[in-house]
């Protein structure tokens, strides 16, 4: 994002400071939001029954995601599902061990492992991919901020006290297209 307005993907003609560190200034007629303003957090009901063995007992199409594991995050295939998202998409993250605060953007019908969530939107105010580019930056930063000697893992209340920048829907589409290219 920093990188869009410094190229000028986005005018940088009244600025003002955001907060974050991660971004610096912002234009004036974006919002500071707090991602629980806008977004949710949900975990499988049934993630904890998810096992390697469980699925192995129940093949089929739909996918179990699991952030510990290789396969492009695909635990396995089962033959039902919990999840249904569109075109659009939706974000996962893993939520503990060292690959905790990873993110991924899915679509279609899926499961989540007991180690994922999901981060769904409240209303259409943000796209997904520009949120995927928001939470891989920030995610970096505050897994960085986690010393060696602990367990990485992300909460709901981490989620919660989170912040980002908001700009109007024109200059979301924008910014994802200027990071694509680059």
């Amino acid at each position: 994002i920093k990188e869009s307005i410094t190229k000028g993907i986005i005018s940088s003609a009244t600025m003002k400071d955001s907060g974050l560190t991660s971004i610096g200034g912002m234009p004036k007629h974006w919002r500071l939001i707090k991602l629980s303003n806008f977004f949710y957090t949900k975990v499988g009901k049934r993630s904890h029954k998810l096992t390697k063995e469980y699925c192995s007992s129940n093949p089929g199409v739909y996918p179990v995601y699991s952030g510990q594991t290789q396969n492009n995050g695909v635990m396995a295939f089962i033959n039902d599902f919990e999840f249904e998202v569109g075109e659009e998409g939706a974000i996962i993250s893993t939520t503990v061990g060292e690959k905790a605060m990873s993110i991924k953007k899915v679509k279609g019908r899926f499961n989540l492992s007991q180690n994922c969530m999901i981060i769904l939107g409240k209303d259409n105010s943000c796209l997904t991919n520009y949120l995927e580019y928001c939470l891989s930056s920030i995610f970096k930063i505050e897994k960085s901020k986690i010393p060696n000697h602990m367990q990485k893992s992300f909460r709901k209340s981490d989620f919660n006290q989170i912040k980002i920048p908001i700009p109007p829907i024109k200059e979301q589409h924008d910014i994802v297209y200027f990071l694509n290219e680059e």
